[in-house]
């Protein structure tokens, strides 16, 4: 009984935070239409695109990196950690060159 509880309070919550989601989105689209030119609002999908996109890439980067990098410690291997952290710097910095260049 409780956890049928629970589950009806959390389907709610979720189904409130997208409502509010969807009011808060038409707001602000009614809003930069009237506050901003033509062009600077068509560059908007291009950032939202970025914004949607870059938080789970960068997720799926990090995992790969975290989990490595917790073997190699556990192992006591550090030039092995090093190695791992230098590469995903890397690669994670010329992502960032690569998006900001759009």
């Amino acid at each position: 009984m409780k956890t049928k509880r629970r589950l009806i309070a959390n389907s709610a919550s979720g189904l409130a935070e997208h409502f509010v989601n969807l009011l808060v989105q038409v707001w602000l689209y009614q809003y930069l239409i009237k506050r901003i030119s033509p062009e600077e609002y068509s560059v908007y999908p291009v950032v939202t695109a970025l914004l949607v996109f870059i938080p789970p890439m960068l997720v799926v980067l990090t995992s790969g990196l975290t989990r490595d990098t917790v073997e190699a410690h556990t192992r006591s291997d550090f030039v092995r950690s090093l190695r791992e952290e230098r590469s995903c710097r890397t690669f994670a910095w010329r992502m960032c060159e690569t998006t900001f260049q759009v």
